[in-house]
């Protein structure tokens, strides 16, 4: 069972919280599909369903949250069990948020964890938590936009044998029957023993449908020539982006929370 803890702290925001909440729940409901039932809904999504079903598994889905400090933040996730792997430095992610608000890259301390949801009797890393530690947890600029419009919400797909050939069938599927419009990616060397290359997609035309907004493809190893091999179509990108709609402020913060007694008067929301 996972409780969200209100405490006196404040770790998260409590519309950090709502969104962790919600990611926690898209994880459980994508581990219990066919991985390729995750992509887009289209009448010629069918060959790329079937590849990601042949060589990929659902990994999981992300959320960037903004604590107070990354011991805090590990902790929090530790009471409200989501047992947490150890964090690593952020690479793609990093970058991507200082591109978008216009920050020193040197002055962006990014992180990322796993967190275990407990799912038909298992535990299954399936919750990408991007940490940013700010000073307190009043909103800024950024933390606003970014709860807002969850531009680094993703559901991730796993590669289950990064064979160079499959990587390029699959990056060739998402972008032309899946409908989906690359947006680049890059390698990571904190992520497994041999790193990791993460490819990136977005849906265009996202105000009237539901489910995932960004998709990321993760394959094992380096593979960070193909990155650069496909040039992105920046103003296709920025109009997919442009396409978003801002979550409802309903939908950032939880509108009640029930009090429950225990663990020294903290107030706890159980999932």
């Amino acid at each position: 069972m996972i409780t969200l803890l209100l405490n006196d702290e404040e770790t998260f925001a409590l519309a950090d919280l709502h969104r962790l909440r919600r990611t926690v729940d898209k994880a459980r409901h994508a581990l219990s599909e066919p991985p390729g039932a995750l992509l887009p809904r289209r009448a010629d999504t069918a060959r790329a369903a079937r590849l990601v079903d042949e060589h990929c598994v659902f990994a999981h889905c992300a959320v960037l949250l903004f604590p107070v400090s990354m011991d805090a933040a590990l902790r929090y996730f530790t009471e409200c069990g989501l047992p947490a792997q150890p964090a690593t430095p952020s690479v793609v992610v990093r970058h991507r948020l200082a591109v978008r608000h216009g920050l020193a890259y040197g002055d962006c301390e990014m992180w990322v964890t796993r967190l275990y949801v407990e799912e038909r009797g298992r535990a299954y890393p399936a919750v990408e938590a991007f940490l940013f530690p700010q000073p307190s947890v009043a909103e800024t600029p950024m933390s606003r936009a970014e709860r807002a419009y969850g531009y680094e919400d993703h559901v991730a797909l796993q590669l289950v044998d990064p064979q160079r050939p499959v990587v390029e069938q699959l990056m060739a599927a998402l972008g032309t029957e899946a409908g989906l419009i690359w947006e680049g990616g890059g390698y990571t060397p904190h992520d497994g023993p041999r790193g990791s290359t993460v490819l990136y997609y977005v849906r265009d035309g996202l105000a009237a449908v539901d489910g995932p907004t960004r998709w990321e493809l993760n394959c094992p190893g380096d593979f960070s020539d193909l990155v650069q091999r496909h040039p992105v179509d920046a103003a296709a990108v920025a109009r997919a982006y442009a396409s978003w709609p801002a979550t409802p402020p309903s939908l950032t913060t939880p509108p009640s929370l029930t009090s429950l007694p225990g663990l020294g008067g903290q107030r706890r929301e159980v999932l």
